[in-house]
């Protein structure tokens, strides 16, 4: 193992050197098909070794900058591999034992996130209804009251269910990471918090300006153009599924998804934090909105 990683680390010396801000600038540690971290070879690091400047231990791969350690990674059980071009994310899945719905999860960094909308409908409810005390669950452009009708549409397969915030939290609240609080979400799984969308954000880079594009679904299948930024590198698939207006009616469809998160703002129990990306930006932003609102779900495992 240690000796195949450093035959290919003095491929990614020479390529370090040699390389541009274009697309092959970004380096990703891999394990299992799981990115692990990725640095950007013309700011963040300069150099991979394989022993400690002051030791001769070498099941060590060390990230340096500027005669710096930034990092560091155990051979034999961290990293199986280095590339130089976006990795192609294993996809996992699991069950929802409530309906027997299947769904995607990808790891980012130290997170696993389902890489899909909920889709979880126990009923379902015209978009006139509006309340931010009593459960409701939408499906974007859906009038009627019969689940196995609304599951049958495109908009249900496709982008999930629209929660208000009760049905999405079940009336709780958290600002803790983990959130540990179920919610809506299936068993082992939970509704992140602003703090945890705070790590998914800081780990894919970019800042605010960047790491919303960094999580949406590439090309204009779904995304309205331009679908500025889209780059989906790590598998989370962000889809624009858009919202359920507070006074009935439903909109933003291929503009804009919103994800209710677990926490609220502070002496404010009107509202809740909702996370948002858009079609024509690479900005994630977040704000909070009425609880009679209807956003979609994506949970985080336990």
């Amino acid at each position: 193992m240690i000796r195949n990683i450093f035959l290919s680390v003095a491929f990614i010396a020479f390529a370090i050197t040699g390389l541009n801000a274009q697309d092959n600038d970004t380096l990703y540690i891999m394990k299992s098909g799981n990115v692990v971290s990725k640095y950007n070879v013309n700011t963040e690091i300069d150099s991979v070794i394989f022993y400690h400047p002051q030791t001769e231990s070498n099941d060590t791969m060390y990230i340096i900058k500027e005669g710096n350690i930034v990092n560091k990674y155990h051979a034999n059980n961290q990293v199986d591999s280095i590339i130089f071009y976006k990795p192609q994310i294993n996809e996992n899945t699991f069950v929802d034992e409530r309906d027997g719905n299947v769904y995607h999860y990808v790891e980012i960094g130290n997170q696993t996130w389902m890489s899909e909308n909920l889709r979880y409908l126990p009923s379902v409810d015209s978009s006139i209804n509006s309340s931010p005390v009593i459960p409701f669950y939408f499906v974007h452009g859906y009038e009627g009251e019969d689940v196995e009708e609304a599951m049958a549409t495109e908009n249900y397969q496709e982008y999930g269910v629209l929660y208000n915030w009760i049905a999405a939290t079940g009336g709780n609240n958290s600002s803790a990471s983990p959130s540990g609080l179920q919610g809506v979400c299936p068993e082992g799984w939970h509704l992140p918090s602003n703090a945890e969308w705070d790590t998914l954000i800081n780990f894919v880079g970019g800042g605010l300006e960047e790491a919303g594009g960094k999580l949406k679904e590439t090309g204009t299948t779904h995304w309205n153009a331009p679908n500025t930024g889209a780059t989906d590198e790590f598998g989370f698939k962000a889809l624009p599924a858009g919202q359920k207006f507070f006074f009935g009616n439903y909109g933003d469809l291929g503009d804009y998804t919103y994800f209710w998160s677990a926490s609220v703002p502070d002496g404010n129990n009107a509202d809740g934090w909702v996370i948002f990306l858009r079609h024509d930006r690479a900005k994630i932003a977040a704000n909070y909105y009425t609880k009679a609102l209807g956003f979609s779900v994506r949970c985080v495992k336990d």
